[in-house]
């Protein structure tokens, strides 16, 4: 783990340097290439784009409460992570992504809740 180079408004997490959120940034997106290649199938893109969704929307989650355990003890569904996520956020983000996120559950929820999929799928 990072030493802290300053500390947020509630006092619980360390700050990020421009470059630490870079690096972080970066990682990431290695990471998403890696999990999701060009070459997979729409099940498995949405699929995994779920889960890695779901981590962005618990770190928002986490970054923003002095005790995450708890969060994490409450075992939120995608769609309350999702909301509580977006409140937190508030004025700061666009509604497109969140609209975007929530068409993906909608996405997620028909594909694995159906033993086929619709002829328009």
């Amino acid at each position: 783990m990072r030493a802290p180079v300053g500390v947020n408004v509630r006092g619980a997490h360390p700050v990020l340097t421009r470059e630490q959120a870079l690096e972080d940034y970066e990682a990431g997106l290695k990471r998403f290439d890696r999990l999701i290649p060009p070459t997979s199938d729409t099940l498995t893109v949405v699929l995994k784009g779920h889960l890695l969704i779901e981590e962005q929307l618990q770190s928002i989650i986490e970054a923003a409460v002095r005790t995450p355990e708890l969060v994490r003890a409450a075992r939120l569904t995608f769609y309350q992570r999702l909301k509580l996520a977006q409140a937190l956020a508030g004025h700061f983000s666009e509604v497109v992504a969140w609209d975007a996120i929530e068409a993906l559950n909608s996405i997620r929820n028909r594909l694995v809740h159906s033993s086929e999929p619709a002829p328009n799928d």
